[in-house]
C-alpha cells in the first residue's frame, strides 16, 4: 500500500493522507466563497437542514420529562 500527502494545513496542524493512487481519486470539490471575508463554507444550504432547528429543538425538549437533581445532607459526625 502506499500512502501520499494530499493536503497540508499548517495552521490547524492537519495533514490528509490518501491510500489510493492520484488517478483513482476522486476530483476535489468546488471552492465556494461565502460572505464572511472571503472564507470557505463548509457545507451548502441544502445540507444545512432547517432553518427553524432551534425552535424545533426547543419544543421537542418541552415534551421531555424534566430532570431535576436535589441536595442531600449526610451528617458524619461521630455521635459520643
Amino acid at each position: 500500500v502506499q500512502v501520499r500527502v494530499k493536503q497540508v494545513d499548517a495552521k490547524g496542524g492537519k495533514i490528509s493522507l490518501s491510500m489510493i493512487s492520484k488517478e483513482d481519486e476522486p476530483a476535489p470539490r468546488e471552492r465556494r466563497q461565502n460572505n464572511r471575508g472571503g472564507g470557505r463554507q463548509m457545507f451548502s444550504e441544502s445540507e444545512m437542514g432547517a432553518k427553524d432547528w432551534k425552535e424545533s429543538l426547543e419544543k421537542s425538549l418541552d415534551d421531555q420529562p424534566k430532570f431535576v437533581n436535589s441536595f442531600v445532607i449526610e451528617d458524619k459526625r461521630k455521635v459520643k
